[in-house]
């Protein structure tokens, strides 16, 4: 059924009767109505999927056989960047991930949440389909905990 929208617009208009995903799809097609989970992975309700595998490098048998030294070099590449982001901080993973994101603004290292930010949240909710009205920022939110 692909991935995104079309996962979601294949669950919606009921081309299939079970879908697998990670979240956030399948929480949107939950809030929309048209879904239930069965199994919510994110919350390990089923061990045996602890160790599911989310991202696989794949490659063609006549690549491994013409540069094997080359696929060896990724695969190392590859192990050492999971096994970098399972021990850093999320700050380092957000700074590490920051050059890619073109001008996406870097996250609120002070925790405060801003109008901006409020509505940048709200326009992803309402286009899933999940807002039903766009809240307020003083009616759901406060900065007052935090530090000065």
């Amino acid at each position: 059924v692909g991935s995104g929208l079309t996962w979601l617009a294949a669950l919606e208009q009921r081309k299939v009767d079970v879908a697998l995903m990670s979240p956030p799809l399948p929480d949107t097609a939950v809030a929309r109505g048209f879904a239930i989970l069965l199994i919510d992975n994110a919350r390990g309700e089923d061990p045996a999927l602890a160790e599911f595998l989310q991202q696989v490098f794949v490659t063609r048998p006549d690549v491994i056989q013409k540069d094997p030294e080359l696929v060896r070099k990724l695969v190392r590449a590859l192990l050492r960047a999971n096994q970098w982001a399972l021990a850093a901080k999320p700050e380092e993973i957000a700074d590490a991930l920051q050059p890619s994101m073109g001008a996406t603004p870097p996250y609120s290292r002070d925790g405060r949440i801003t109008e901006r930010a409020l509505k940048a949240a709200a326009d992803v909710m309402e286009v899933a389909g999940i807002l039903k009205k766009r809240p307020m920022l003083a009616d759901i939110a406060t900065n007052d905990f935090l530090p000065r």
